[in-house]
């Protein structure tokens, strides 16, 4: 025996001895045994191949037991057992003899001790020792490289290969700190778990008497007393060393996997390990993924005895924390243990877990604990998936909590998204399905801060409890210099005006000045869906055919595709649910675009789908860096950098759902209304709408009035300015042109300057201006532009006679009068105009023009209004005249811009003077000039 042997010879107890003798003696049992063993397998080889098959080894009809137990022993997995196998499978059930035992974690300890000597042997001082700077230089990015001084027993600066075996086998869990194995040839383990980890409550590292007594409180009696006898020194405290002298204090993981192979097949699939107690269910979401080496979707049984199922040294199931809040883990995170001990085999599963080789543990890779907050969006879906099913169900999105009994969202809206991210119906989300709606990731976050702060602040403002917040309560902590402002507010979003808020209505106070956190704001849009729903399905929750959909839709909706709606059906029962119609409708009226971009937020805020049309000139519905630039007017590098912050997926191209959050094409609704309501009483007069509207707008403004003041008060409501063109941004409104020359525009011609996404938002607006419900809008009801060229004199003066009393007045010919000072220039120089050809038309001398002195003078007259001014020859005779396109009492944004030469050229003359006149004073003077002053 070595020196070093005698050494550990004398410091062990009399039980150290017991156990160092069975050691010695064992081989002398071994031999005996493996003899035995031999004669048995060569009398099984029939063959003398030395192996053997399943028919040799156990017959031609095996038990089930022992052909399980066949494939267990064969760990190469080749069919046949070695000689080694055989020796496995026959005392596979016997732990006094079994012996052959794979041992995946020994083979790493053995590994990696020769890896640190191999690594160092050139550099070792004289006795052969590992100084400390050598040990730091060359494992520094090594998970061992900070424990040098924890495997410096004696302290001295130095390692001996002795220590350093020391350290590792503390570290995979071979030996404990003081040198008593913990996992044995036989292939049990000690229990280190359930003794040092669950017993041991006070976390001191100790099993003391108490603790031990309610450890073993469901032991049967004589187990109970034996256990507790263990305790040989008397001291209160139950040693490792002492609890391993009971054989029923350490496991045996081979029993467990041939229990848990209830197939038989010499492997664990899904389900078999779906079966593990309750303490290891924790491994089911991620054990076959990282300990499934050769990927088969089954455990064989090297592959188990590597896992946490099989080593019960502490729970690597439960849920680590991500300390730093980075929203990974890192192995020192990772590591359950209160210490350095069994750190190999953190290092071994963490290795395994790491798919991607990061150096660091994703969601997708393992599940722990993390704030949502700190939660990357590519990891958010396995942050989500509980129960790691591939799949998140309405309870797992939308869990219940303390402020929420059962689960469900607190906003309806969000409940709407997730059904419409659910694209086949099933009720839950696919990893595609969630990935394609990125506003899912916003909805969560916005449901946890409802619960964990506004709810709670709700409560706190509801002083007298009845679940509804009147202003002196949402105000009472509110500078009196506020009030006047919070007041505008609290009555703007008491959405039903009972002078109280609900949640909902509270929410949308508190995000006034916050789209954010906005609660949802009653959409007329949203109100139109719902009220054909409810008139399409009988009840909600019975689902119709196509037939009465295409029905009762076609009755209530003009000028809708019924005939496509089969394509809404997203689980194919060839019906349609409440759920399929709405997603079907809200992509109808241009709540969503097909890219998957919602148009109309619940929160209020609209994007601007004419202005993205604007920037985007080749229309293939993204945004190229060149288009940005043009349409945005920045420098180059300034452009550049925009366009990289908003290509989030950094293609090369801005599509329409990278836009999502903007701030570009975005419009808040509520900013808009207030900037319209200049006198804060929630209306908006016409006067209102005509100081803060564009001069292209200003036409819109009285027929807006007329067609969308629904309760006749002379005033725009916030609902009522909700459904006006002013706060519905798909297009330019005024670009509806009259295609066949009637004089009128039809549905299908206002609808022709509408992109195909708001169809049907152009098919409502038309049912709003159409006041005389004739299915047509004239000019009393919308602003036209018209091909006078082409549309007969008659209708052109019906068009311009606004009083219809059959005489046509100078001021109904030029149109409405405009308010901006540079419109009302031209608007005069056009008068004159008109003037000028009114004299030569109008024939009685009335001042006013019938049917028949228009008609005469129809092209002189037009020509006036457009502002062309004749030669006076052309009133006498009549020569066809360069007669524009278009008549319009609409300024649109080409009239404005339109440039009139003449005075361009009138002004540029005078400048011209302006600056001889300078010249002429501050010039030079002459030599001759100057002797003249000087006299």
């Amino acid at each position: 025996m070595s020196p070093c042997a005698l050494r550990i010879f004398h410091r062990c107890s009399a039980q150290k001895i017991f156990s160092l003798l069975i050691i010695l003696l064992s081989p002398v049992v071994c031999h005996s045994q493996t003899t035995e063993l031999q004669t048995i397998f060569s009398k099984l080889d029939k063959n003398s191949d030395g192996k053997l098959s399943l028919v040799e080894a156990i017959g031609l009809k095996p038990e089930g037991r022992k052909r399980g137990d066949f494939y267990t022993s064969d760990l190469d997995e080749n069919g046949t057992l070695s000689p080694d196998e055989y020796e496995l499978f026959h005392n596979i059930g016997n732990l006094k003899k079994r012996s052959s035992i794979p041992d995946p974690i020994q083979e790493h300890f053995e590994k990696t001790v020769q890896h640190v000597l191999a690594s160092t042997q050139k550099q070792r001082d004289e006795n052969s020792s590992i100084q400390i700077e050598l040990w730091e230089t060359t494992f520094a990015k090594n998970w061992w490289g900070p424990l040098y001084k924890e495997f410096d027993k004696d302290e001295s600066g130095r390692l001996t290969e002795e220590e350093i075996r020391h350290g590792f086998s503390v570290a995979f869990g071979i030996h404990d700190h003081d040198g008593i194995p913990l996992r044995f040839e036989n292939g049990t383990r000690f229990d280190w778990r359930h003794h040092f980890v669950t017993g041991d409550a006070n976390a001191d590292g100790k099993l003391d008497k108490e603790e031990f007594k309610k450890l073993i409180r469901a032991y049967q009696p004589e187990l109970k007393e034996r256990s507790l006898a263990s305790d040989v020194n008397g001291d209160g405290i139950y040693s490792c060393e002492e609890l391993l002298a009971v054989p029923f204090h350490s496991r045996d993981p081979l029993a467990v996997f041939r229990k848990l192979d209830t197939t038989e097949d010499g492997a664990l699939d899904q389900a078999e390990i779906a079966t593990l107690p309750a303490w290891q269910q924790g491994y089911i979401p991620w054990v076959l993924q990282a300990f499934d080496i050769n990927q088969n979707q089954k455990l064989s049984l090297t592959e188990f005895l590597r896992s946490p199922l099989a080593i019960p040294y502490l729970d690597w199931s439960q849920p680590m924390t991500d300390l730093n809040h980075d929203g990974v883990l890192t192995l020192d995170e990772f590591h359950p243990g209160r210490d350095w001990q069994f750190l190999g085999i953190s290092a071994i599963y963490f290795s395994l877990l790491d798919a991607n080789n990061d150096q660091r543990l994703n969601l997708s890779e393992f599940r722990f604990k993390v704030e949502p907050e700190n939660v990357h969006f590519e990891d958010f879906f396995d942050f989500l998936d509980a129960n790691a099913n591939d799949e998140i169900s309405f309870a797992e999105f939308f869990p219940a909590d303390s402020t929420k009994e059962s689960s469900g969202p607190i906003f309806v809206s969000h409940q709407h998204l997730f059904e419409r991210a659910d694209r086949n119906g099933s009720g839950t989300l696919s990893r595609e399905e969630f990935d394609s709606t990125p506003q899912l990731f916003q909805a969560y976050h916005l449901e946890r801060q409802l619960r964990s702060t506004y709810i709670v602040k709700f409560q706190k403002l509801d002083i007298n409890k009845d679940a509804q917040l009147s202003f002196e309560e949402i105000s009472q902590n509110s500078q009196p210099k506020h009030l006047e402002a919070l007041r505008y507010a609290f009555n703007l979003f008491d959405a039903n005006a009972d002078g109280v808020h609900d949640f909902n209505e509270f929410m949308c106070y508190e995000g006034r000045s916050n789209s954010a956190i906005r609660g949802p704001i009653e959409d007329p849009v949203t109100n139109l869906i719902q009220s054909i729903l409810l008139n399409v399905l009988p009840s909600e929750a019975d689902p119709v055919t196509y037939e009465h959909a295409r029905k009762e839709l076609a009755k209530r909706i003009p000028n809708m595709p019924v005939d496509k709606i089969d394509l809404w059906d997203r689980n194919s029962d060839q019906k349609l649910s409440l759920t399929e119609l709405r997603i079907g409708l809200e992509d109808h009226f241009g709540v969503w675009h097909p890219s998957g971009l919602q148009l109309r937020k619940p929160n209020g805020t609209l994007f601007a789908y004419r202005s993205f049309q604007q920037f985007d000139t080749n229309s293939d519905q993204q945004l190229s860096e060149a288009e940005l630039k043009k349409g945005s007017g920045k420098s180059k590098a300034e452009n550049h950098k925009l366009f990289a912050s908003l290509d989030r997926n950094g293609n090369g191209m801005i599509e329409l759902l990278e836009l999502d959050n903007g701030p570009f094409f975005w419009a808040d609704l509520v900013s808009l209304f207030q900037k319209y309501d200049q006198n804060q009483d929630l209306k908006i007069s016409e006067a209102e709408f005509k100081a803060a509207s564009k001069a292209w707008e200003q036409p819109l403004v009285k027929r807006t009035l007329k067609a969308f003041d629904q309760d006749n008060d002379q005033r725009i409501s916030f609902l009522e300015f909700r459904s006006t063109p002013f706060a519905n941004l798909a297009a330019t409104w005024v670009e509806a042109k009259d295609l066949d020359f009637d004089g009128r525009l039809s549905r299908k011609e206002f609808s022709s300057a509408f992109p195909n996404v708001a169809q049907g938002e152009a098919s409502w607006m038309f049912s709003n201006f159409d006041l005389d419900d004739d299915r047509f809008l004239n000019r009393q009801e919308y602003p036209l532009l018209l091909d006078t060229r082409k549309i007969p004199a008659e209708i052109v003066f019906e068009i311009l006679d606004q009083n219809q009393d059959q005489q046509l007045t100078i001021e109904e010919a030029a149109g409405e009068r405009p308010q901006d000072q540079q419109a009302l220039a031209r608007y005069d120089s056009k008068i004159m105009r008109i003037e000028d050809a009114w004299r030569h038309a109008d024939n009685d001398g009335n001042k006013t023009l019938s049917l028949p002195e228009f008609v005469q003078h129809q092209e002189n007259l037009l020509a006036a209004i457009h502002g062309k001014k004749l030669p006076q020859s052309s009133l006498h005779t009549p020569s066809p005249p360069q007669i524009p396109p278009t008549v319009s009492d609409v300024i649109v944004p080409e009239q404005i811009n339109k440039t009139d030469w003449r005075i361009v050229g009138l002004i540029g003359f005078n400048i011209l003077i302006l600056f001889a006149i300078i010249f002429v004073m501050i010039r030079p003077k002459s030599a001759f000039q100057r002797g003249n002053d000087e006299d």
